[in-house]
């Protein structure tokens, strides 16, 4: 999904417009390759119907005709219309030919993913919070770069000194090493997919992994700029890297080469430790003022049953206790719809209970679905479903 999520679909709305039929240029590549260019990468199509969707206006354009009423989500992402996958984008659209064939075949990846043998996942890697590991992955990424930009002797070296960066990282660490093996073989796929068939894949994968070191969270994200990197590469080492992936690996693990650690941090490595450790001593504040916020005993608690969600993954944090904080969401389930844009939106780890910031901030919003309403409770409401008369 790029760059937002969506899980189960709940609400439906009828767009503002709905066109079909007429001349679609931005996905006229798309529609007359998407066969072909599947069968050559992953030999399956990848071919998938498409709605562009108009944030400002509601209006639509599809591929094909429109099921029925679309559903609520408004992402660039992969969604069940009425029983059939199909790709949402949203406009503009990328004005740069390879950007735009790179979103397609990345949402059309998860359209076909689970008939490609790869299980979606919700995981994250919240080890990468810490500036260790963000550190560390920084440092993998820049001799991924070193490896896409060089030949021979010289890339196999830069791809053994990533390895080094990625083993001292996840070294001991068997369920860090689960967590990015999970999003890896999620996003990661999925990136390397739009990338590979782009038309410009090199460019498109230096730019991910040079954007990678900006983003506030690497918890969701990391496999957006390590997935295209580490797959081109392969594509060059081990041609037939794919057919192994059958045995659950993570990417990197199908590379025929050695990890290279190295014991001496040189100037590079200390600048961005330096960088990390001021990072998260500011991080630790806002996670310490959201979890404050969110806390049990005086936030808005949302019970979880049938949930869906669209989030920004570069604003994602984990907590203590493994529960995750979001400051771009918006989270569907029975009694309606909760959206935050700023302020702090926690999932417990079971995923079963949500909890909002009470009195909402002005960055939230709460749209509550026809037989529910919030009960005053002590000061602090109570959500109740209300019961029918008989």
């Amino acid at each position: 999904m790029q760059p937002l999520l969506a899980a189960t679909l709940l609400a439906l709305a009828m767009p503002a417009h709905a066109t079909h039929g007429e001349a679609l240029p931005e996905l006229s590549d798309y529609l007359a390759s998407c066969d072909r260019a599947g069968r050559a990468v992953w030999r399956h199509t990848l071919c998938a119907p498409v709605v562009i969707v108009d944030p400002a206006d509601g209006g639509i354009v599809t591929s094909q005709p429109a099921p029925g009423p679309l559903p609520a989500v408004r992402a660039n992402t992969a969604f069940d219309w009425m029983g059939t996958p199909w790709v949402m984008v949203l406009r503009p659209l990328p004005s740069d030919p390879a950007k735009r064939a790179n979103l397609l075949f990345h949402e059309s990846f998860h359209v076909h993913q689970r008939a490609l043998g790869f299980a979606p996942n919700a995981n994250v890697a919240g080890h990468l919070s810490s500036w260790q590991a963000r550190a560390s992955i920084r440092l993998e990424w820049a001799e991924l770069a070193q490896a896409l930009d060089s030949t021979g002797q010289e890339r196999m070296q830069h791809v053994r000194r990533a390895l080094g960066f990625r083993a001292r990282r996840l070294q001991g660490q068997p369920q860090a090493a689960a967590d990015e093996r999970a999003l890896m073989r999620h996003e990661g796929l999925a990136s390397y997919t739009g990338v590979a068939l782009s038309g410009d894949p090199v460019r498109l994968a230096l730019q991910e992994l040079a954007s990678g070191a900006g983003r506030s969270s690497l918890a969701r994200s990391f496999a957006y700029a390590s997935g295209p990197a580490w797959g081109l590469l392969l594509d060059d080492l081990r041609p037939d890297w794919k057919s192994a992936l059958a045995n659950g690996d993570d990417l990197p693990d199908l590379v025929p080469l050695s990890p290279l650690v190295s014991a001496d941090a040189g100037a590079e490595e200390r600048r961005i430790v330096a960088e990390e450790q001021a990072r998260e001593a500011e991080a630790t504040g806002r996670l310490s003022a959201a979890l404050a916020q969110t806390a049990d005993d005086r936030a808005l608690r949302l019970p979880l049953s049938k949930m869906g969600m669209d989030f920004d993954p570069n604003r994602v944090g984990t907590a203590p206790d493994q529960s995750q904080l979001y400051w771009k969401i918006t989270l569907r389930d029975a009694w309606g719809t909760v959206s935050v844009d700023g302020a702090p939106l926690r999932l417990s780890a079971d995923y079963r209970m949500a909890f909002v910031p009470w009195p909402l901030p002005a960055d939230a919003r709460l749209t509550l679905a026809k037989g529910w309403r919030l009960q005053d409770t002590s000061g602090r409401p109570v959500l109740v479903q209300e019961v029918a008369s008989p």
